[in-house]
């Protein structure tokens, strides 16, 4: 039996076959590398996407802190000038008293004080509104008033029938000048000495003096 060989490959083919597989290394490993590259793409994007979010994050939170501290300090700085605003106030106030305590000083030795007194008087006895009451006076005031005094600021108040008003000295309770006005058992007293009624137009004075500045602070 006559046996044969496969002939060689000839030179042509087997060079071509060579550049075949190195064709296609190049090829897988341009393959690889582009997909490294595009790998390492990714991951660095990512990276700036997360250091971009982190710096945005941090730069918020700055914001927010720099926010809560800026409405800290306008607070304390509102909170400051409204205690300033009620200090002055307050000076002012204090001042205005003062004042109207010094002019009625010298309003007291005028002789337009009676008409005044009288005047307080009438008030007091129509407020306590009893058929005989006491009017609790200083020495000042005792100078200005006697009977007739009396009777007349009785016929003058409108009630049915005039009340008997009685005068009693004293010097302790009524120092700062004007009167009190008491029902003859004593249950019943008006407080219109100067000091009391200072005290009751009290809330006018300090609302009169707080439009005062604002309007100054406008």
């Amino acid at each position: 039996m006559e046996s044969s060989a496969m002939p060689p490959p000839d030179g042509g083919s087997a060079k071509s076959l060579i550049e075949e597989i190195r064709r296609q290394a190049e090829d897988e490993v341009g393959a690889i590398l582009g997909a490294a590259r595009n790998e390492r793409k990714a991951i660095l994007k990512k990276a700036r996407k997360s250091a971009d979010e982190a710096e945005s994050e941090r730069l918020d939170r700055a914001e927010r802190e720099a926010a809560l501290i800026r409405r800290k300090i306008e607070s304390g700085v509102e909170l400051e000038k409204q205690r300033n605003w009620l200090a002055a106030r307050e000076k002012v106030i204090q001042e205005c008293m003062e004042r109207l305590k010094e002019k009625f000083a010298t309003f007291r030795k005028s002789p337009a004080y009676r008409e005044t007194l009288m005047a307080w008087i009438k008030e007091g006895a129509e407020a306590v509104g009893e058929a005989n009451m006491v009017i609790v006076a200083g020495p000042v005031e005792k100078k200005l008033l006697d009977r007739n005094v009396l009777k007349t600021i009785a016929a003058k108040m409108e009630t049915a029938e005039a009340p008997v008003l009685s005068l009693l000295t004293a010097e302790d309770d009524t120092a700062g000048g004007g009167v009190m006005i008491r029902s003859d058992d004593g249950r019943i007293t008006f407080d219109n000495r100067f000091a009391a009624r200072l005290k009751r137009y009290e809330s006018e004075i300090r609302q009169a003096v707080g439009e005062m500045l604002r309007k100054r602070d406008e």
